[in-house]
């Protein structure tokens, strides 16, 4: 099984628009972000506006399943270029949202003709050689939000992607994971007002609850910080990694 990180960047991604040669390194890229899961089935969790980039530069041919976390563009707004495959003919695969996100579409979106289904939060969805298994996260305070356990079918291993939170409820903390794939926005530090995510020392203590032996982190801009990204990852702790976007993590 493969666990590919299909983007690893903040919501206005890196390089800045407008801003292209800004604390970037050679060939750096860091697209809004989203996960696939590789095997018998395809799993793709979020659909960023960068999705369609990211889909064809991995020769995607086919979905089994798409999972949203929550309506925040950056993990959202893509499920438009989705719903144009349904010009081609009936879509094969099913999204899961919860309950905010459907509202969202259907307000906001009215257009889009996607075979939509309600998650139930700790419900586990079973595929071929894996599970998912939707966990509730303290996020916006407008809406739900969700985060996603992958457990291995032949194993009792799990992985977690939590891409925004700001809180972990009883069902995640005190997990033990192979591995995390995490926001780590403010992770050294808060640059702008807001109130959606932990920083620094916070965000630390609340990681370690989690128990998991690798921290892979999300969402760190080296634009924001005014640093560069190789100079980020030196500062890192010990099993926590600033990852690439569309690094490959075997998973057995």
């Amino acid at each position: 099984m493969k666990v590919i990180i299909l983007g690893t960047g903040s919501p206005e991604g890196h390089p800045i628009l407008l801003h292209p040669d800004e604390f970037v390194e050679k060939n750096e890229s860091r697209l809004r972000p989203g996960l696939l899961i590789q095997d018998k089935d395809n799993i793709l969790f979020d659909a960023s506006p960068d999705v369609r980039q990211q889909l064809i530069y991995l020769k995607i041919k086919s979905l089994t399943a798409v999972f949203i976390t929550h309506q925040h563009f950056d993990h959202l707004w893509g499920i438009g270029d989705l719903a144009q495959l349904t010009w081609l003919g009936k879509v094969p695969f099913k999204i899961y949202i919860n309950k905010d996100t459907l509202q969202y579409i259907k307000k906001y979106m009215p257009w889009i003709n996607l075979p939509l289904n309600l998650f139930s939060y700790n419900k586990e969805y079973y595929f071929k050689n894996f599970s998912v298994v939707p966990r509730k996260v303290i996020h916006s305070k407008k809406f739900e939000t969700a985060a996603f356990e992958i457990r291995c079918k032949y194993n009792s291993k799990k992985i977690l992607y939590a891409p925004d939170f700001k809180g972990f409820l009883d069902k995640i903390i005190d997990n033990r994971y192979e591995f995390c794939i995490i926001d780590g926005t403010y992770f050294f530090g808060k640059y702008i007002d807001d109130e959606d995510h932990l920083e620094g020392k916070e965000l630390m203590d609340i990681l370690k609850k989690i128990q998991s032996k690798k921290y892979y982190l999300l969402g760190i801009s080296p634009w924001w910080y005014k640093t560069f990204s190789s100079i980020l990852s030196k500062k890192l702790p010990a099993n926590f990694y600033l990852p690439k976007d569309f690094m490959v993590i075997k998973f057995r």
